[in-house]
């Protein structure tokens, strides 16, 4: 028996790991997807030659992408993809993001088979899905084809007593902020989704607002000049949302590092405390 990995993914899930497969590369032991023959340690056995095609293993797809006559619906992809997710999937990929288990839950993410990736709902300001962005294992992110920009959060967030909605960039720093206990929303990246924003600061009544900068390198414009996208972008967002509101850079890449790291909600607290309030222009 030969167990999978990054090089040989499962031929089944198309996952790097807990998954093996015989030496003969003729049957399949995967932990994930259903077949009609599952094993003591809870796999399910696919044959991969000579197959059965009564007993087909019970694997979910996502609908198909929409024609070009027809409109995306993020809404009913996004249905399609949690049918896919379960208990096994919420573990490895929180374990794998150094993120808690329900705090991530909170994203409602799915696993889109077709691309073999986890995807995130994209939301309006109401909670709608509009969109929906992909993360493979290897950490590359795209956009469903047809998805409208959108931001990401628990559709059932509220605020506490202080009014404060802290603003992360993508899903998963947003689940890192969940980890932490924050109320936080993320959008898809640091220059955009900005009168989402400030629908969503409107409805939830927020009077302070963090924003949290990843603490990127240093990048050349053409002209020569130096910025730094991630910083200049969260305090370009802050100036326009018409809201009391604070920049802070983590003292790791991005939230997701800094939670990894162990960075605790006092510790949080301690960080933030330091950060300047700017008034609404």
């Amino acid at each position: 028996m030969k167990r999978v990995s990054r090089s040989t993914p499962c031929p089944i899930c198309g996952k790097p790991d807990w998954c093996t497969v015989s030496d003969d590369g003729e049957v399949v032991y995967c932990m994930r997807i259903q077949s009609n023959m599952q094993c003591k340690n809870d796999a399910w056995m696919h044959f991969l030659k000579d197959r059965d095609p009564r007993r087909p293993p019970q694997r979910r797809a996502p609908m198909p992408l929409p024609s070009k006559q027809g409109a995306f619906d993020a809404a009913r992809y996004h249905a399609s993809i949690r049918k896919a997710w379960d208990g096994v999937w919420l573990d490895g990929t929180a374990v794998e993001l150094g993120v808690n288990m329900d705090a991530l839950e909170r994203l409602q993410p799915g696993w889109d088979s077709f691309n073999k990736a986890v995807g995130y709902p994209m939301r309006d300001a109401d909670g709608k899905v509009v969109g929906i962005r992909l993360r493979n294992s290897s950490g590359d992110k795209w956009a469903v084809s047809g998805s409208h920009d959108g931001l990401f959060f628990d559709p059932s967030l509220t605020l506490g007593e202080d009014r404060e909605l802290v603003i992360c960039e993508g899903p998963t720093d947003t689940a890192a902020a969940y980890t932490l206990g924050l109320p936080a929303v993320g959008r898809s990246n640091c220059m955009t989704g900005l009168e989402l924003l400030k629908a969503l600061c409107c409805r939830l009544k927020a009077r302070l607002v963090t924003i949290v900068a990843d603490a990127d390198k240093p990048k050349r414009k053409p002209d020569g000049s130096l910025w730094r996208p991630g910083i200049e972008g969260a305090m370009a967002l802050g100036s326009k949302l018409g809201r009391i509101h604070r920049v802070i850079v983590p003292p790791k890449k991005d939230l997701r590092e800094w939670v990894g790291s162990g960075c605790t909600f006092k510790e949080w607290n301690n960080w933030v405390s330091t950060a300047q309030r700017r008034m609404p222009e």
